[in-house]
């Protein structure tokens, strides 16, 4: 059986597989899509840890995974992997979007720049004052790492 659409044959095996692939689309195409789904996966990965079964996320988590060739091996845990690997390509990802913004976004102009540049320095300066005043000077270096975890998590 065939159907038209704007000038176009589709046939009936196309037309499941538009509606089955339109919402994905639409979720695509917002704005807050990545957002969603980051927050939808940090709470399923929270409740899988927090779960009687959350040892399974930690073994998974601990898993090696690498590449060999040539007698020369790369074996590092799936951790390892999501920390250095997936964090670099975050942290470019970002940095091109605040690029973006700051040549022909939102934060091209000194006024609309001030307000998340402070937010952004502040956000450096507060647990660097908190860790000079929390730490005495000559405290070994293992309370002071606690200390800096702390400014961390407080601020």
């Amino acid at each position: 059986m065939q159907y038209f659409q704007s000038n176009r044959i589709l046939r009936k095996g196309e037309i499941l597989g538009e509606l089955l692939i339109r919402p994905f689309q639409s979720f695509a195409s917002m704005q807050a899509s990545s957002g969603i789904l980051l927050l939808a996966v940090t709470i399923v990965a929270l409740a899988w840890i927090n779960s009687s079964i959350g040892h399974s996320y930690e073994r998974i988590n601990e898993s090696y995974l690498g590449v060999s060739f040539n007698g020369i091996s790369f074996h590092r845990p799936l951790h390892f992997r999501i920390n250095e690997g997936l964090m670099t390509i975050f942290f470019f990802l970002v940095g091109l979007e605040i690029k973006r913004e700051i040549l022909i976004g939102e934060l091209a102009s000194f006024r609309q720049a001030a307000l998340p540049v402070s937010a952004a320095l502040g956000g450096m300066i507060v647990p660097a004052i908190l860790y000079y005043l929390l730490n005495p000077i000559g405290l070994p270096a293992k309370g002071g790492a606690f200390l800096w975890q702390l400014t961390l998590h407080l601020h």
